[in-house]
């Protein structure tokens, strides 16, 4: 055999070891992966759980259902994230399987941040208070987990309305954050404080926390401070301090910080804000000003989708309604009537329908004003049955009225006051003192259940005015 010839016979014996080798080691690795797939199935996977129920047990794949959760977070599948919970807990329930409190609250509380993020505030409550109640039956301490489902709560409840709620749990939060060690989050707690204290009508507990919030935030994030002053002008205004409140509204205005753009929303806010202010002191021109500049600066973010730049142009309508602008006050409010969902926000509704009473009542359409005041309040308690009677008083009024019902009882009393003033009929005169005694009644119980309004100067004025009547 030549050289030759015998290189040629043992290079496809080399080839041939090499591709046995090879398959060795492929069918190892293969079945390497299919044992260990076996072995170790993903725990997180909702169809092999949902065969699998039993492995919700180990502690080691509750863990990783908590990781799966925060990828999913992190990568902002918010409303897959709740759906996997949801199945989840599904899972647990069905099986009879047992839970430790303190995992059962971080499901919970994992939950509640996927539903924040999709903005179902009432929903989030509800989680957050079985988080707690979860959590209260741990024997294992958390500090850290704790902190958080009462700085949500603390949050939660004040985007509600609940106040009193929100005080509670801004308490807490603040007592458990080192203000050394977490100074922003400190800022962040005297922040929600001071908005549940000026919401009860405290405003010398108001003005402190938010006073503490802005000398953290002066340290530690100042570009943060135009959102600070604003709370506190907005306190100042709420209990008729209108030169106090200007001073910080235009200072927050005025701020100046690298981080901080010129045209962000707040500039907005603190233009309608300042346009208040005008407002209340019948300076229209101004007030036009502001509002018009605020609607600019939001109008390159939002639209007429947007909630907030709604109430932009339901301001602007409240002026022009002073200016007998009457003309461009309905084009505006056909406008927001287009993309305006009924229903979605009783106070808001309940100011359109104001503004279209007011409106009505400057044309001298009396019954169509009435009409009006009907449906605004309609629309802040759907307990009311609504008569055929275009006169008739509201044979239901709240367990729990707040100003826009007093408000909206003034005001239809003025109405029908104004009305009797110009046919002299009787009739008309007793609606109107019908409609004053119950205007009465709803502040007298709100007065009950938050003793510190009277001090809000606008509450005055109204009982005031209502007892002159």
């Amino acid at each position: 055999m030549s050289f030759k010839s015998r290189i040629h016979f043992i290079a496809p014996i080399n080839c041939l070891l090499l591709m046995r080798v090879y398959k060795s080691w492929l069918l190892a690795l293969v079945l390497s992966l299919i044992f260990y797939r076996l072995d170790a199935q993903d725990p997180v996977d909702l169809a092999f759980l949902k065969q699998n129920p039993s492995i919700l047990e180990d502690s080691n794949t509750q863990t990783s259902i908590l990781k799966t959760t925060d990828s999913l977070f992190a990568h902002q599948n918010y409303k897959e994230m709740v759906q996997y919970l949801e199945v989840i807990d599904s899972l647990f329930t069905s099986s009879n399987i047992p839970i430790d409190p303190l995992m059962k609250a971080r499901f919970l509380y994992q939950t509640s941040r996927g539903l924040a993020r999709l903005k179902n505030v009432t929903k989030v409550y509800l989680k957050l208070q079985n988080a707690e109640a979860e959590y209260q039956l741990s024997t294992t301490v958390d500090t850290a987990l704790f902190t958080n489902i009462v700085s949500f709560l603390s949050s939660a409840t004040r985007r509600l309305g609940l106040y009193e709620e929100a005080l509670k749990y801004g308490q807490k939060w603040a007592s458990l954050v080192d203000e050394k060690k977490s100074p922003l989050e400190m800022a962040e707690a005297y922040n929600v404080l001071g908005l549940a204290h000026s919401r009860l009508f405290n405003k010398k507990s108001a003005l402190a926390y938010y006073m503490k919030c802005y000398d953290l935030r002066s340290k530690v994030a100042p570009e943060w401070l135009p959102f600070v002053m604003n709370n506190i002008g907005e306190t100042y205004y709420k209990f008729g301090h209108y030169d106090s409140a200007s001073i910080w509204f235009q200072k927050a205005y005025n701020f100046k910080h690298p981080r901080l753009d010129e045209s962000i929303k707040i500039h907005s806010v603190l233009l309608a804000n300042l346009s208040n202010i005008d407002l209340e002191r019948m300076q229209l021109e101004l007030a036009i000003s502001n509002i018009n500049k605020a609607i600019s600066i939001l109008g390159k973010y939002e639209d007429l989708h947007s909630p907030a730049f709604r109430l932009l142009l339901l301001q602007k309508t409240k002026i022009l309604i002073e200016t007998d602008s009457l003309e461009e006050s309905i084009y505006l409010l056909d406008s927001l009537e287009a993309y305006w969902t009924k229903g979605n926000d009783p106070d808001f509704d309940n100011q359109f329908y104001r503004l279209k009473a007011e409106i009505n009542s400057k044309r001298n359409r009396f019954d169509s004003a009435i009409i009006y005041t009907n449906k605004a309040l309609v629309c802040l308690d759907s307990g009311y049955n609504h008569s055929a009677s275009t006169y008739e008083l509201p044979n239901y009024i709240s367990p729990l009225p707040d100003l826009f019902h007093v408000f909206t009882l003034k005001y239809r009393a003025d109405l029908f006051y104004d009305r009797y003033k110009s046919s002299q009929d009787v009739e008309m005169l007793q609606f109107a003192i019908s409609n004053v005694e119950k205007a009465i009644e709803s502040m007298s119980d709100y007065i009950y259940r938050q003793p510190n309004a009277i001090g809000d100067p606008e509450v005055y004025k109204t009982l005031k005015d209502l007892l002159q009547k």
